[in-house]
Protein backbone atom coordinates (compact mmCIF):
# COMPACT_ATOMS: atom_id res chain seq x y z
CA UNK A 1 0.00 0.00 0.00
CA UNK A 2 3.40 2.41 1.07
CA UNK A 3 4.10 2.02 -3.00
CA UNK A 4 0.37 2.56 -4.26
CA UNK A 5 0.68 6.39 -4.32
CA UNK A 6 4.06 6.23 -6.55
CA UNK A 7 2.56 3.88 -8.97
CA UNK A 8 -0.76 6.01 -9.28
CA UNK A 9 1.79 8.78 -9.70
CA UNK A 10 3.95 7.04 -12.45
CA UNK A 11 1.21 5.91 -14.42
CA UNK A 12 -0.24 9.47 -14.80
CA UNK A 13 2.91 10.77 -15.63
CA UNK A 14 3.95 8.36 -18.47
CA UNK A 15 0.48 8.20 -19.74
CA UNK A 16 -0.98 11.18 -19.53
CA UNK A 17 1.66 12.61 -22.32
CA UNK A 18 1.22 9.09 -23.99
CA UNK A 19 -2.63 9.92 -24.42
CA UNK A 20 -2.46 13.08 -25.66
CA UNK A 21 0.44 12.54 -27.78
CA UNK A 22 -2.17 10.37 -29.42
CA UNK A 23 -4.96 11.78 -29.30
CA UNK A 24 -3.29 15.18 -30.82
CA UNK A 25 -1.76 12.98 -33.69
CA UNK A 26 -4.99 10.78 -34.56
CA UNK A 27 -7.00 13.79 -34.10
CA UNK A 28 -5.51 17.12 -36.00
CA UNK A 29 -2.59 15.76 -38.34
CA UNK A 30 -5.76 13.90 -40.91
CA UNK A 31 -7.48 17.18 -41.00
CA UNK A 32 -4.78 19.67 -40.85
CA UNK A 33 -3.33 18.21 -43.82
CA UNK A 34 -5.06 19.22 -47.50
CA UNK A 35 -2.82 17.26 -49.33
CA UNK A 36 -4.83 13.73 -48.05
CA UNK A 37 -8.53 15.31 -47.99
CA UNK A 38 -10.85 13.40 -50.82
CA UNK A 39 -12.09 15.37 -53.55
CA UNK A 40 -15.67 15.32 -55.34
CA UNK A 41 -15.17 17.05 -58.74
CA UNK A 42 -19.08 18.06 -60.04
CA UNK A 43 -19.47 19.21 -63.42
CA UNK A 44 -22.62 20.56 -64.49
CA UNK A 45 -22.79 19.98 -68.14
CA UNK A 46 -25.51 21.97 -70.89
CA UNK A 47 -25.10 20.41 -74.18
CA UNK A 48 -26.13 22.08 -77.55
CA UNK A 49 -29.24 20.91 -78.39
CA UNK A 50 -27.88 19.35 -81.94
CA UNK A 51 -26.04 17.14 -79.92
CA UNK A 52 -27.62 13.51 -79.58
CA UNK A 53 -27.70 11.03 -77.50
CA UNK A 54 -24.66 8.89 -78.64
CA UNK A 55 -22.37 11.87 -78.59
CA UNK A 56 -23.09 12.39 -75.11
CA UNK A 57 -22.99 8.85 -73.87
CA UNK A 58 -19.03 8.59 -75.98
CA UNK A 59 -17.97 11.58 -74.30
CA UNK A 60 -19.33 10.15 -70.56
CA UNK A 61 -17.87 6.60 -71.44
CA UNK A 62 -14.62 8.02 -72.75
CA UNK A 63 -14.49 9.81 -68.89
CA UNK A 64 -15.41 6.52 -67.25
CA UNK A 65 -12.44 4.76 -68.56
CA UNK A 66 -10.17 7.44 -67.34
CA UNK A 67 -10.90 5.68 -63.61
CA UNK A 68 -8.69 2.85 -65.65
CA UNK A 69 -5.55 4.88 -66.59
CA UNK A 70 -5.66 8.02 -64.14
CA UNK A 71 -4.55 6.27 -60.43
CA UNK A 72 -6.17 8.37 -57.34
CA UNK A 73 -9.80 8.38 -58.80
CA UNK A 74 -11.85 6.47 -56.76
CA UNK A 75 -15.38 6.41 -58.59
CA UNK A 76 -16.98 8.64 -61.65
CA UNK A 77 -20.48 9.04 -62.19
CA UNK A 78 -22.67 10.58 -65.36
CA UNK A 79 -25.93 11.11 -66.57
CA UNK A 80 -28.58 13.39 -66.89
CA UNK A 81 -29.56 15.67 -64.39
CA UNK A 82 -32.52 14.08 -62.25
CA UNK A 83 -33.29 17.17 -60.13
CA UNK A 84 -37.41 17.80 -59.66
CA UNK A 85 -36.72 21.01 -58.83
CA UNK A 86 -36.93 22.95 -61.69
CA UNK A 87 -33.36 25.40 -61.35
CA UNK A 88 -30.77 23.41 -63.70
CA UNK A 89 -30.64 26.21 -65.86
CA UNK A 90 -30.75 24.19 -68.77
CA UNK A 91 -27.35 22.10 -67.39
CA UNK A 92 -29.07 18.81 -68.51
CA UNK A 93 -25.89 16.46 -67.60
CA UNK A 94 -23.32 15.77 -65.13
CA UNK A 95 -20.50 14.32 -63.86
CA UNK A 96 -18.90 13.75 -60.66
CA UNK A 97 -15.39 12.23 -59.93
CA UNK A 98 -13.98 11.16 -56.74
CA UNK A 99 -10.37 11.34 -55.94
CA UNK A 100 -8.63 10.07 -53.24
CA UNK A 101 -7.18 13.32 -52.31
CA UNK A 102 -6.00 16.67 -53.83
CA UNK A 103 -2.66 15.40 -55.27
CA UNK A 104 -4.68 12.52 -57.19
CA UNK A 105 -7.09 15.74 -58.32
CA UNK A 106 -4.29 17.51 -59.66
CA UNK A 107 -2.66 14.63 -61.75
CA UNK A 108 -5.96 14.38 -63.43
CA UNK A 109 -6.56 18.03 -64.37
CA UNK A 110 -2.68 17.92 -66.02
CA UNK A 111 -3.01 13.87 -67.31
CA UNK A 112 -3.38 13.85 -71.84
CA UNK A 113 -6.29 11.83 -71.21
CA UNK A 114 -7.89 13.91 -69.03
CA UNK A 115 -7.26 16.87 -71.56
CA UNK A 116 -8.40 14.77 -74.47
CA UNK A 117 -12.06 14.35 -72.86
CA UNK A 118 -12.18 17.66 -71.74
CA UNK A 119 -11.43 18.88 -75.50
CA UNK A 120 -14.38 16.30 -76.47
CA UNK A 121 -16.68 17.70 -73.99
CA UNK A 122 -16.13 21.16 -74.56
CA UNK A 123 -16.96 20.74 -78.21
CA UNK A 124 -20.37 19.84 -77.28
CA UNK A 125 -20.98 22.24 -74.79
CA UNK A 126 -23.24 24.95 -75.39
CA UNK A 127 -21.26 27.89 -75.82
CA UNK A 128 -17.83 25.72 -74.86
CA UNK A 129 -16.87 26.92 -71.57
CA UNK A 130 -19.87 28.64 -70.63
CA UNK A 131 -21.79 25.17 -71.01
CA UNK A 132 -20.17 24.11 -68.04
CA UNK A 133 -19.93 24.63 -64.13
CA UNK A 134 -17.13 22.51 -61.99
CA UNK A 135 -16.94 22.84 -58.74
CA UNK A 136 -14.76 20.65 -56.33
CA UNK A 137 -15.77 19.92 -52.80
CA UNK A 138 -12.44 18.43 -50.60
CA UNK A 139 -13.88 16.72 -47.65
CA UNK A 140 -11.88 15.79 -44.71
CA UNK A 141 -10.19 19.29 -44.16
Amino acid sequence: MVYFKYIVAAFLIILIPIGTFLLFFLDVIPRSSSRAARVEHVVLVRFRPDVAKPQIDGVFAALEQLRHTIPGITRILTGPNSSPEGLGRGYNHLFIVDFASIAARDAYLKDPGHQAVARQLLSLADGGTDGLVVADLAAGD
